[in-house]
């Protein structure tokens, strides 16, 4: 039986519409639902963070393997350090430690005193030279010097307590011993009949040194020269 014309144009009409009207439907859902977009935007976002992140973790995972390869021929480098360290740390415990000579010129010049005090003149002189062979720039050297010349002097060895007053000159010409040990000079000048070199030592050490006491010393020696 033929269908009549008008029913089948009804027909197409009506599928047509339904067509658009379907086709308008997912068009609005896909494109024009505010939600939809924003949620496809969210996605994205996270996306891309998602694959910053990564990028992130390999380049660190890089350098963290760079670094790894350098520090290690260091540490290896350390580890024989220190085990050269242990190794000589054993050697200096297995060995006597080096220890500088002790400083005795204190000891020696104390018994050069008491020595001269009891009148030991041969032994104060030869712990006095002991102490200026042995300690040459210790404080006590200008005083072994000076002890050394008055032993000669007690032992009437006029010449060695003369040329040891000479070395006091030379090396400790401001030193108050100096001083007092040229007033002996002054003395043996005396003795030896010569009182205007005598004169002359006094006034040296009375103009010279500044202590008082020496001073003193030298002005009464001038006065008593004959």
């Amino acid at each position: 039986m033929a269908i009549p014309k008008s029913i089948f144009l009804t027909y197409c009409t009506l599928l047509t519409a339904g067509l658009i009207w379907s086709y308008s439907l997912f068009v609005d859902y896909f494109n024009q639902k505010p939600e939809v977009v924003q949620e496809l935007a969210v996605l994205k976002e996270q996306l891309e963070h998602e694959q910053f992140e990564k990028t992130i973790m390999v380049h660190r995972l890089k350098d963290f393997e760079k670094s790894v390869a350098e520090i290690l021929p260091a540490e290896k480098i350390a580890s024989s350090q220190k085990i050269s360290a242990s190794k000589n740390l054993l050697s200096a415990i297995r060995e006597p430690a080096s220890l500088p000579p002790m400083d005795l010129s204190s000891v020696i010049y104390e018994s050069v005193k008491v020595k001269f005090k009891e009148k030991k003149f041969d032994l104060s002189i030869d712990k006095a030279k002991k102490l200026i062979e042995n300690y040459p720039s210790s404080s006590h050297v200008v005083e072994a010097y000076f002890f050394m010349a008055e032993s000669y002097f007690m032992k009437n060895e006029i010449k060695k307590c003369t040329e040891t007053i000479d070395l006091m000159v030379s090396q400790f010409p401001d030193h108050d011993l100096t001083g007092f040990i040229l007033l002996r000079l002054g003395q043996i000048s005396e003795l030896n009949n010569q009182p205007e070199e005598a004169r002359e030592i006094y006034s040296v050490v009375e103009k010279q040194f500044q202590n008082t006491v020496l001073k003193n010393q030298a002005q009464l020696l001038l006065r008593t020269v004959k």
